[in-house]
C-alpha cells in the first residue's frame, strides 16, 4: 500500500518514491499491465497534481519540466535517458468520447511513462494496470491553518 502525508517542500522526494513504487509494482508478475508505466492522479483543483507531476519530471530529468497541459490536453517530454513521458490533463474534456477522439494509445504507444490528471473523465478507457492515486490537501489538526501545505497521496487501486 502507498499512503503518504507530506509537505509541499517534500514533493521532490515523494515523486521519487512514487515513481520507484509504481515501477516496482507494475513490473511485478501480479500486475498485468501493457505499455508504459502508468499513473493516474485524482484530486480537487489545487490539490497539487501538476506540482507532483512536475516533480516526477524533475526526478526523471525531463527538460523542459512538465507543466499543466490543460489547454493542449496531452504533452510529451523526454527524460534524461531519452525515454518518452506522456502527460495528459483531462479536466477540459466534456466526456470520454473526446479522449477517444485524441487516439490516446498512439500518444503513449512508445512511452516509458503515462501520467494522467483527472482520469475520471475517461475512466473506462484508462490502460489496464494503471496505478490510481488520489491527492488531497491534508490538515491533521482539522481546525488549524498551520498545516495547510500538507498533502496526502493515497494509492486507490489498479485499473482492471
Amino acid at each position: 500500500m502507498f499512503d503518504l502525508i507530506f509537505s509541499i517542500k517534500e514533493v521532490d522526494d515523494v515523486a521519487g518514491q512514487l515513481l520507484g513504487w509504481v515501477k516496482r509494482e507494475q513490473g511485478a508478475n501480479s500486475i498485468h499491465h501493457q505499455g508504459p508505466y502508468a499513473i493516474s492522479l485524482s484530486g480537487s483543483m489545487g490539490s497539487g497534481k501538476t506540482t507532483l507531476i512536475r516533480a516526477m519530471g524533475k526526478h526523471l530529468g525531463c527538460s523542459p519540466l512538465p507543466s499543466s497541459p490543460t489547454f493542449s490536453l496531452i504533452q510529451n517530454y523526454l527524460t534524461a535517458g531519452g525515454n518518452q513521458v506522456v502527460h495528459a490533463d483531462l479536466f477540459r474534456l466534456l466526456d470520454a468520447r473526446e479522449w477517444l477522439a485524441l487516439d490516446p494509445e498512439m500518444h503513449y504507444l512508445d512511452a516509458e511513462w503515462l501520467w494522467v490528471e483527472w482520469p475520471d473523465k475517461a475512466a473506462a478507457y484508462m490502460p489496464k494496470g494503471m496505478a490510481q492515486f488520489e491527492l488531497k490537501a491534508w490538515n491533521i489538526a482539522q481546525n488549524s491553518t498551520a498545516l495547510m501545505d500538507q498533502r496526502r497521496l493515497i494509492f486507490t487501486g489498479w485499473v482492471p
